[in-house]
């Protein structure tokens, strides 16, 4: 049962890691197309899914591609809203 706990921390720390992490892009960056959105929804599924089943390198592998390639805080929050993620999942 203690290992589910931990599983569960760094799934969450990963989470707020990449929620966090993302630094605010200038008002004069161009947004994100949806061919990239929609590889980032992929890389996001993937994230949570390696931060659960506790592989880390591959979560990390994931996380990075997330804050290399959604540059603004918005990017990231519309990315959250249309994906399959929800808090729900880390229960």
């Amino acid at each position: 049962m203690q290992t589910f706990a931990l599983v569960r921390f760094v799934a969450v720390a990963l989470v707020a890691m990449v929620t966090l992490a993302v630094p605010v892009a200038p008002a004069s960056a161009q947004s994100v197309d949806s061919s990239t959105m929609s590889e980032a929804e992929g890389h996001l599924d993937d994230f949570v899914h390696y931060a659960l089943t506790a592989n880390v390198d591959l979560a990390e592998a994931n996380a990075k591609w997330l804050l290399e390639n959604i540059t603004s805080d918005e990017e990231l929050a519309k990315l959250m809203d249309s994906s399959a993620v929800t808090p729900k999942r880390f229960a």
